[in-house]
């Protein structure tokens, strides 16, 4: 690196000196990197940030053209960078100042994508450079020619950085706040709004600038321009730029489709309350509820305007929206704020989905993972509280039947108090809310529906009553407490018998449900203690023994429950069964087999042990064709 570029480079001003006085070239460029341009020592002494070594440069009678030329001996980026546009960039107030005062001009852009020294010195937010470079009668108007920031001006990107200073100043030069920008080929698809005319007030609402928006709007920026078909209205309600949005309606932007601009007020082909709504803004919704928006405006459908991606996002989350009211928007999409808000102003809790038939409390007490139980409640109370019905579902499913089959028990508690119906019936199938707690498990619920006096007994339209559903629910997500829960209520455990003829008890040992069993066979024995003890009392003085239901047979498959367990390997089942006295030697009706053919079919030597070891089992009972255990041994082992 020749001697006078490298103390220019390091700022050195004595070294300069002496270098330009023993006749140093102050022309003289060198490449420093290959590939890139050789470097003026202009240039590194603008980049350098050393305004004295560029004075004595200049007075050196440096030529001015290298610092006016891009890429020419002072192009250190290899993309056109000039000396006036690095100053700029820089905040280099002092270097710019000597470079404008020796003749640069203001006006070179960049190569690579045509921005002006104005454009870089807003972007910076240098407002002294903004303040030099208007003096100089930088062009205030001019749009980059164009890669990325193709066709903005420099108000467009004090607007898009929320160089507040920076614009006073370009708007007190008489710059435009409404000029749309230009976009160029290559800039297109590097965002949405580049691809369209974009004006300052709607760079400002999509960055969420509000004080950037102020100072456009107050010096007349066009407040209903759109960007291609988005409005800066439109914009604002799906960004959630609650700020801007209040300003823009102070500025006679349209809140509502009574307005004169109506085209501002779809979003997406949604009311902006909707489209608030379903974005998750409340700030948003409450600055248009307080400017009179329409609490009850759903999805438009001739007068669509907006095409941008968030709108196409804000659709997705309940499905097309068609007619879809916004209250019902906030409950689907668990937007809870928003759901007090419309309350608040009016809206009618009782409003269906055009879709689905469903009211808002119904969607509320109906979790589908859409929300937490917490959130589900809150919504719930909030409805409640605005006077919802608790008993109203057009769809025909009750709110409470959503709230017990999901096990939201704060939610069951919540419409029990509100007097919902406990033994509010679906219509599908008859099943009861109740029904729909036990057969997930949710002993919680099923104990606040009981508590509320909901029949143990009641049935669905196959005849299956509550304690078969809890039979049928996973014990580990709490099946045997719901058993014991009913039981205790009253329910019998020998009831609902299901279209396929299985009692609870059946089921119970089909299954290896070993805790509901044992709460069923003892329910069932101090059925029959509490019968014989009738029977004693009677005045002959005699009576039959009364045993454990036990021994009822399965209906379709007319087994009796010991086979069952025996069948499926549920030793601790059959253990409860010949506990309770069930028949060692019960036969299955088409065959004749009994439990011990059962444990040799399957070769399972621990129950043959245990059914062996009973009174009265007969290791020689014969089934229908003459078969007895022993064959069935013996058969396995050749």
């Amino acid at each position: 690196m020749p001697p006078l570029l490298q103390a220019v480079s390091e700022g050195q001003t004595g070294c300069t000196e002496e270098l330009l006085a023993a006749k140093a070239d102050p022309n003289l460029a060198r490449q420093l990197l290959p590939g890139l341009p050789p470097m003026h020592p202009i240039f590194a002494a603008v980049h350098a940030d050393a305004p004295e070594c560029l004075r004595l440069l200049l007075a050196a009678r440096a030529r001015v053209v290298a610092i006016d030329t891009p890429g020419y001996a002072g192009d250190r980026t290899g993309i056109g960078d000039n000396a006036v546009f690095v100053a700029a960039g820089h905040a280099s107030l002092r270097c710019l100042r000597l470079l404008l005062r020796h003749g640069a001009s203001p006006h070179v852009p960049r190569v690579s994508d045509g921005a002006t020294p104005l454009l870089t010195a807003t972007s910076q937010d240098a407002v002294d450079c903004v303040r030099v470079l208007l003096l100089a009668k930088a062009h205030a108007d001019r749009t980059t020619l164009k890669g990325t920031a193709g066709g903005l001006t420099a108000v467009h990107v004090a607007a898009q950085y929320d160089a507040v200073d920076s614009l006073r100043l370009l708007l007190q030069a008489k710059a435009s706040p409404s000029t749309p920008s230009t976009p160029t080929a290559s800039s297109f698809g590097t965002s949405s709004s580049s691809m369209a005319a974009a004006t300052p007030v709607f760079k400002a609402v999509e960055k969420g600038h509000a004080k950037s928006l102020r100072v456009l709007l107050e010096a007349g920026g066009d407040v209903h321009m759109p960007c291609g078909e988005v409005t800066p209205f439109a914009k604002a309600v799906l960004h959630g730029r609650a700020d801007c949005l209040r300003l823009l309606l102070d500025f006679k932007a349209a809140a509502s489709p009574g307005h004169h601009h109506q085209q501002q007020t779809r979003v997406g082909g949604q009311s902006p309350v909707l489209a608030a709504v379903l974005g998750g803004f409340p700030r948003c919704l409450e600055v248009l509820l307080l400017a009179k928006a329409d609490v009850a405006a759903p999805t438009a459908t001739a007068t669509a305007t907006a095409t941008a991606a968030a709108a196409a996002a804000a659709v997705s989350a309940v499905g097309n929206n068609s007619g879809v009211a916004p209250l019902f928007a906030a409950v689907s999409t668990a937007a809870t704020e928003c759901l007090e808000l419309l309350l608040r102003f009016k809206a009618d809790p009782h409003v269906p989905s055009t879709t689905t038939g469903q009211v808002p409390l119904a969607d509320a007490s109906c979790n589908h993972a859409k929300h937490p139980h917490v959130t589900a409640t809150q919504m719930m109370e909030l409805l409640l509280r605005f006077k919802a019905n608790p008993n109203e579902s057009p769809s025909m499913v009750p709110p409470l039947y959503h709230a017990a089959l999901d096990g939201n028990v704060d939610g069951v508690r919540l419409l029990i108090a509100a007097r919902a119906t406990v033994d509010a019936r679906l219509p599908s199938n008859r099943a009861t809310p109740l029904a729909g707690a036990a057969l997930h498990g949710h002993a919680a619920c099923v104990a606040a529906l009981v508590q509320a006096k909901a029949d143990v007994h009641a049935r669905d339209d196959k005849g299956v009553a509550s304690v078969y559903r809890a039979v049928v629910a996973d014990d580990a997500t709490g099946g045997a407490a719901c058993v014991a829960i009913l039981l205790e209520a009253g329910a019998d455990g020998d009831d609902g018998l299901y279209a396929m003829g299985h009692t609870p008890t059946f089921l119970a040992a089909k299954e290896g449900k070993v805790d509901a069993l044992r709460l069923l066979i003892r329910q069932s024995q101090r059925q029959a203690e509490q019968q014989q003890q009738e029977e004693e009392e009677e005045e002959d003085g005699s009576s039959p023994l009364y045993l454990p239901r036990v021994h009822i047979l399965d209906s379709e498959s007319k087994a009796p429950p010991l086979l069952a367990a025996v069948v499926r390997n549920h030793y601790e089942c059959t253990e409860l069964l010949l506990g309770a006295r069930a028949d060692v030697n019960a036969k299955l009706v088409q065959n004749g087999s009994r439990p011990v053919h059962a444990a040799a079919a399957h070769a399972n030597a621990r129950m043959l042990r245990l059914l062996l070891a009973q009174p009265g089992a007969d290791p020689e009972a014969v089934a229908v064709d003459g078969i007895t255990a022993l064959h069935v041994v013996a058969c396995l082992l050749y």
